[in-house]
């Protein structure tokens, strides 16, 4: 598995999931005490999506055809997979994050029971896509600006586009709606990467490293080798679901070797310009939060969310699942993570 361990202390971990945790309460309220949400408690059976190009499993839900292919974005050639309702109400925008790729949420296609188109694509130097693995020169003008280019490219008519971002998927989803808000009409962050762990380094000394790297060349080196070993799934801290984990720990497509130190430069300029304008966000927007989150900084989370509320209350909409680990729509209780979403979306669309 690819443990981040930053500067031989960064424990920012990126892989796959973990054990036993199958009962989760699950309350939704904004940061300043509003109301609990219920949701429906139901495990989902997957199937093993884990062939390249093998769809089949989801490829007609809810009346919907199948498309694939390759876009010339602002990177270069991002592969995109994408699934057309026969009468669309809207566009639904699912964003992965980092070492992750369409394949890995497919499972997901027929939990989203909507009227809706579905897009997915494989960032910049991930999966099927173009790019150096694993790395980052600007994330607005590169992961950014390929999701803008993706939805604009292939939405098929005026209609409202809901964008559902994990972790990194949920950083680069964020800056989106900080930047082109008239691009997104409803905004869901899962475990967004607003934050990565430094110690024993302080923050400003990891920045300072990483910028100096960038600055003598060295901005597409790794900043570690990979050791090569997948991390067991007793081991992991991504999700709880065994079967699921082992579909993909050893992928090779989410093989990709553990961040640049361009990546890293560009995270931490990313996180400055992010935190800079949580005004910035004026669509609706819903924070889902892991109990249980050992790979990103949750409390980067909750300050970015409650930045937002200072402003405007009740503007970020904060959901907690308890127990859970980091990837929340890989986990036994994806149902209630996924009712908890479509609940919020389809309130914001009414």
């Amino acid at each position: 598995m690819r443990t981040f361990v930053l500067f031989l202390a960064l424990t920012f971990v990126l892989g796959c999931d973990d054990s036993s945790n199958s009962n989760n309460t699950n309350n939704v309220n904004n940061v300043n005490n509003t109301n609990n949400v219920n949701n429906v408690n139901n495990t989902n059976n997957i199937n093993n999506v884990n062939n390249v190009n093998n769809v089949n499993n989801v490829n007609n839900t809810n009346n919907a055809n199948f498309d694939e292919g390759d876009l010339a974005a602002c990177t270069g050639d991002i592969h995109y997979q994408m699934w057309l309702h026969e009468a669309p109400t809207a566009l639904l925008v699912f964003v992965n994050g980092r070492a992750e790729y369409t394949d890995k949420y497919h499972h997901l296609i027929p939990m989203f029971a909507r009227t809706w188109d579905i897009l997915m694509i494989d960032h910049y130097g991930q999966g099927r896509s173009a790019g150096p693995r694993a790395h980052a020169n600007d994330f607005d003008t590169d992961h950014v600006c390929d999701l803008k280019f993706a939805i604009e490219s292939l939405v098929r008519e005026e209609m409202p586009v809901i964008v559902i971002g994990h972790s990194m998927g949920g950083f680069i989803s964020t800056r989106l709606a900080q930047l082109h808000p008239e691009v997104i009409d409803v905004l869901v962050a899962s475990s967004p990467m607003y934050g990565i762990a430094t110690d024993p380094y302080t923050l400003d000394q990891a920045k300072q490293l990483a910028a100096m790297k960038v600055s003598q060349g060295l901005g597409e080196i790794h900043f570690q080798a990979d050791d090569g070993v997948p991390t067991p799934f007793e081991d992991n801290i991504l999700t709880h679901d065994q079967d699921l984990y082992e579909q993909f720990y050893t992928d090779p497509l989410t093989e990709i070797g553990e961040p640049t130190w361009g990546w890293l430069n560009a995270a931490f300029t990313g996180f400055d310009r992010l935190n800079a304008a949580p005004g910035d966000v004026v669509v609706p927007f819903l924070l889902m939060v892991a109990g249980d989150e050992q790979m990103v900084l949750p409390q980067a989370q909750d300050d970015f969310c409650a930045a937002m509320n200072a402003l405007d209350e009740g503007a970020c909409v904060r959901a907690a699942f308890e127990g859970d680990y980091h990837e929340l729509f890989n986990e036994l209780d994806r149902q209630d993570v996924v009712d908890t979403a479509l609940a919020f979306i389809d309130a914001a669309l009414q």
